[in-house]
């Protein structure tokens, strides 16, 4: 009789043993199949990812193109602007002040008579040179 109890026991363990079992590798495929699916999801986000980072790349590309041409119509537009000419009119006329002033102190200095090449017509000399140096 404590054979027979024995192995009802053993009996016992092995069938909780074998419920066990089939439990675990019901969840290990449960669990793989979760994994699978894990898997997957991290593919198609990685896809994602790699397209959304090719756009962005492509939209960077664009939006430096777009920069350079902005500039180069920019420059463009005040070349062709009347400040662009004021400026330029401006420092024009400053160089050639200044330069014209040099001329006249070299004529000074190395005694240059007016006297040997009378102006013309003084009255618009006098009045050029007041109105480059108000400038």
């Amino acid at each position: 009789m404590a054979a027979e109890a024995q192995r009802e026991v053993l009996e016992k363990q092995w069938l909780r043993l074998a419920a066990e079992r089939v439990a675990l590798m019901a969840e290990k495929g449960s669990l793989a199949a979760e994994k699978e699916a894990l898997e997957a999801e991290k593919r198609a986000i990685r896809t994602e990812l790699n397209e959304t980072k090719a756009l962005a790349e492509e939209e960077i590309g664009r939006l430096r193109s777009e920069a350079a041409n902005a500039w180069d119509l920019g420059k463009e537009e005040f070349l062709k602007s009347s400040e662009f000419d004021n400026l330029c009119a401006k420092k024009s006329l400053a160089y050639f002040k200044t330069g014209f002033e040099s001329c006249v102190a070299q004529f000074r200095d190395n005694d240059y008579s007016e006297e040997e090449h009378p102006v013309s017509r003084p009255e618009t000399e006098t009045h050029d040179i007041d109105n480059i140096k108000q400038l």
